[in-house]
């Protein structure tokens, strides 16, 4: 705001000084122009500090990270979610969400992936479930399904085409590719999700009514998630009439697009803790730097001893 004020300052004391010059040379015009362009010196200097110190605000990726793990990161448990409705992601922020998502660079440039983001409190327990003692979703959160094109086999494409003849064929079967894309938009999501305040929680096995894991959990484990030629969990309500575009072209979400998870997202209850409201999970990290080990200089010792000289004779 103050840089804002300044830059408008600077604006009006050009015009002023315009305004003076276009008057002529009238010697009572000369002192206060001189004035105005003392003034105006001074605002130029003052915009100028402020952009140096804005560029020191920009924040290496280094202190990005470090940020981060201060944050929200880790999986929000299931009852822990703010039921406060104004704390729920408003729809400006939740379009930044999909845009940020939509920004990951998908296998060979094509565009395998749909998001749908439910904001209505009802809809998110049809879609994900609800469990009344430890709610997976609440009046403060808001979901976006993940689906991912590859998925279904070429048969079942095939077979989808004869019950719907105006279908038209996505991507051809490649599940790793697939999996792989979806699980890279769902990342982006998570990290624009952390970075603008909000906690996440996944889920792959919706709990409602109708799934056929085991008795009394409605889990849908078992539906051909991972089945190709199975349509799996059956998320067509919030599909219908949809297309989606991939490598340039626009095909018909339903037949062609797979679920693959759900992400929750909101802010923990008020009064809760980190250590209580979200996951304790081990986070290791899991990876390490491989280096190519330098080939150890040559000998100098010809004389067969399996020693090298040392230096200084030692």
């Amino acid at each position: 705001m103050k840089k804002l004020r300044i830059v408008a300052l600077f604006v009006v004391l050009i015009l002023a000084i315009s305004c003076f010059v276009a008057c002529g040379q009238d010697p009572a015009n000369d002192a206060e122009i001189k004035k105005l362009q003392e003034q105006l010196t001074a605002k130029e200097t003052e915009i100028k500090n402020l952009k140096e110190q804005a560029k020191g605000k920009i924040n290496p990726a280094t202190d990005y990270a470090e940020w981060f793990k201060e944050q929200i990161w880790r999986t929000v448990n299931n009852g822990s979610w703010s039921e406060n409705e104004a704390d729920k992601p408003t729809t400006a922020q939740i379009e930044t969400m999909l845009a940020f998502a939509s920004k990951m660079a998908c296998s060979g440039g094509k565009g395998d992936y749909f998001m749908v983001a439910i904001p209505d409190y009802n809809e998110q327990v049809k879609a994900v479930g609800q469990v009344d003692t430890a709610k997976r979703v609440t009046k403060g959160t808001v979901t976006i399904l993940v689906f991912g094109d590859r998925i279904y086999s070429n048969a079942f494409k095939e077979g989808y085409k004869i019950k719907n003849p105006d279908f038209v064929a996505g991507g051809a079967y490649a599940p790793d590719r697939g999996y792989y894309d979806a699980g890279l938009v769902s990342g982006y999501l998570n990290a624009i999700a952390v970075t603008m305040g909000f906690g996440t929680h996944y889920f792959m096995t919706p709990t409602t009514s109708g799934g056929t894991g085991a008795e009394g959990t409605g889990m849908h484990a078992d539906d051909g998630q991972f089945n190709p030629g199975s349509t799996g969990y059956d998320a067509s309500a919030w599909l219908k009439g949809k297309t989606y575009m991939n490598a340039g072209v626009e095909y018909p979400v339903l037949g062609n697009l797979k679920f693959v998870c759900a992400v929750v997202i909101g802010k923990i209850a008020k009064g809760a803790t980190i250590d209580s409201a979200l996951t304790s999970h081990e986070y290791p990290n899991n990876s390490y730097i491989y280096q190519v080990t330098p080939p150890k200089p040559a000998s100098a010792d010809i004389s067969g001893n399996k020693e090298p000289i040392k230096a200084n004779g030692k």
